[in-house]
């Protein structure tokens, strides 16, 4: 494993500063200068634990620290696990089960001082670990919505929390009523900022993910069955925080496609509810052909319905994604949204190109600083970044079966 090397943080600051003094001049003069590329070079490899004690093919949810540590949720083995700025296991919080620190479905991580907490899906409460022996402290869902639904005008039931923040208020998603005139429903929901004491609750934006997904038939009259997949051609609202829980940022697509000005808004809130920003970002529409509707539904073809469905077959879901998509569609400009914990966003970008995937990266002020190429993986699914380093989960470089999770030092 190759060992860490800390660059020159001062060298790191002074490029920052000229980099937005220069985007600042441009903008002073009316010129739109280009934004620079920075490159991202490979540092360590974390192989899975030979005895199967954890997998890291899987991580659907991670925060790096200050301290370029990272925390990341392994859902396959129902635990979290810190790794330090070498690539190495420091500790593993958590074990499968339901008990008290115990775990199920992780959809969510973060950090609150020195605590680390996790949003479990399956059980429906956060659980925070302490450093050392303290015990852990788990919080059911349904005690926060049953505080905060009478401020929100929504069912307890309907409400769903999603994070924790810094201040000790929670990021709450209240889902909007189905649109009659819609077959795919609402699809839509409100973020909330609320206080457990529901004193005060901040609206932030609306997440509209009404094509987020799409169905596909399968099996005879007598065992009838439809199989959900992710749209890859969504125009899907995108939500995030950072992961000391201080910013909430949020990327709406909707109408972003508009002939007249074609452009998707980024905006940010405080854990107080204030609004930091609001940028538009412009973008040029690519349209959706053919061939990349036939070449997405080809990656689906290893998926077998379960048994109950009357067949063993490859499912066919070439007509179902055709017809999600539509005819002059065009690709969402914006398909994943990062958080550092310096606060700086990151957007990966639909460009077309082949041979890699680009990243914008945007200050914590809102304004571009550079976009930065990964050569392309098609399994790659970077789990986390920050103006130093991305994480990423991605294929073995010497077995093309296994995933691993990598680090890549990202340099101007």
């Amino acid at each position: 494993m190759r060992p860490h090397t800390s660059a020159a943080r001062v060298p790191r600051a002074c490029t920052l500063l000229f980099s937005a003094m220069l985007a600042a001049l441009g903008a002073g003069l009316g010129a739109q200068s280009p934004t620079p590329t920075w490159s991202a070079r490979l540092e360590w490899r974390l192989r899975d634990d030979p005895s199967g004690a954890w997998r890291t093919d899987v991580i659907p949810a991670a925060v790096a620290t200050r301290g370029d540590s990272l925390v990341a949720a392994l859902p396959l083995d129902r635990t979290l696990l810190l790794i330090d700025r070498d690539g190495r296991i420091v500790r593993t919080f958590g074990r499968a089960g339901a008990g008290p620190g115990e775990i199920e479905r992780p959809s969510a991580v973060g950090l609150l001082g020195d605590t680390v907490w996790v949003a479990d899906a399956a059980l429906q409460r956060f659980t925070r670990y302490a450093p050392g022996s303290r015990p852990a402290v788990t919080r059911s869902f349904r005690d926060i919505t049953d505080a905060v639904a009478p401020r929100t005008g929504s069912a307890a039931g309907r409400l769903w929390p999603h994070s924790l923040l810094a201040n000790g208020r929670i990021l709450v998603l209240s889902p909007l009523p189905p649109d009659p005139r819609s077959a795919a429903g609402s699809g839509r929901s409100v973020a909330l900022l609320a206080d457990t004491s529901a004193r005060r609750v901040d609206t932030l934006g609306v997440l509209d993910e009404r094509n987020a997904w799409f169905l596909v038939g399968r099996g005879g009259a007598d065992a009838p069955s439809t199989m959900r997949f992710r749209n890859p051609f969504a125009h899907k609202d995108l939500l995030a925080l950072d992961p000391y829980g201080r910013r909430t940022v949020l990327v709406q697509l909707q109408d972003a496609a508009s002939p007249r000005a074609p452009s998707y808004t980024v905006s940010a809130w405080g854990a107080d509810g204030r609004r930091i920003f609001s940028r538009r970002i412009p973008f040029t529409p690519r349209a959706v052909t053919g061939t990349d509707v036939a070449e997405a539904a080809n990656g689906f073809r290893e998926i077998r319905p379960p048994a109950r469905s009357g067949g063993a077959g490859a499912l066919d879901v070439g007509p179902a994604l055709s017809s999600a998509v539509g005819k002059g569609s065009v690709h969402p400009p914006v398909t994943r949204l990062l958080v550092g914990a310096d606060q700086s966003i990151w957007l990966r970008r639909s460009t077309g190109r082949a041979d890699r995937d680009t990243w914008l990266v945007l200050s914590a002020a809102g304004d571009p600083l550079a976009e930065v190429h990964l050569p392309r993986i098609a399994s790659r699914v970077v789990v986390a970044a920050d103006l130093e380093h991305i994480w990423a989960v991605e294929d073995d470089e010497r077995a093309a079966t296994e995933r691993t999770l990598v680090r890549y030092r990202v340099s101007p």
